[in-house]
């Protein structure tokens, strides 16, 4: 008996939920008086016929509305000039730091790759072999000395950009923060 009432009120709520015109009419509180017989079935009832009934109230939404503005215009204003311009900033130096990094790289290719035509063209394979090998480490030594570079320009164009933004008072946004583990990426 009792699985039948409890069906017979999750059919209710689905219904009261899913029409909210349904609650509205009465429909649901004439199903929960012919149910009193288990007091969780119309402790149920009640409660879903109150949320659909107070979704539907405009006054109440109106209010929470109102509640909502209050918060809102309590805050103070943020400088959105302020912060695009601290974005720009902060965009700039990052596209300046990888365009430097593109050209070290190049420059530093172009050498390998001319050091590397000079140690192929040794005859003797001893020395070719130191050859290709300094052509390397000179790659190596200057791509690293490149990604320093630029990791050292990014970090110091997100520290500035988190400096301008406390300056302009505003919160930098998760958005943001994720954005700088990216770029933590180059």
């Amino acid at each position: 008996m009792q699985k039948i009432l409890a069906a017979g009120m999750t059919a209710a709520l689905s219904m009261a939920l899913a029409v909210p015109a349904f609650a509205e009419d009465g429909a649901m509180s004439s199903s929960s008086s012919s149910e009193t017989s288990s007091s969780s079935s119309s402790t149920v009832s009640s409660s879903a016929s109150t949320t659909s009934s107070s979704s539907s109230n405009p006054n109440r939404l109106m209010k929470a509305k109102e509640k909502a503005n209050r918060v809102m215009s309590s805050k103070p204003a943020i400088d959105l000039t302020c912060a695009q311009t601290a974005v720009a900033k902060r965009e700039a130096a990052l596209a300046t730091a990888v365009d430097a990094y593109y050209t070290s790289m190049k420059s530093a290719m172009t050498t390998r790759a001319a050091a590397l035509a000079a140690a192929w063209g040794q005859t003797d394979a001893s020395a070719r072999e130191t050859a290709i090998r300094a052509a390397h480490t000179a790659f190596r030594t200057s791509a690293k000395t490149a990604t320093a570079t630029v990791r050292t320009a990014r970090k110091e164009a997100w520290k500035t950009f988190k400096s301008d933004a406390k300056a302009c008072k505003i919160s930098v946004p998760k958005a943001e923060s994720d954005a700088e583990k990216t770029d933590a990426a180059m």
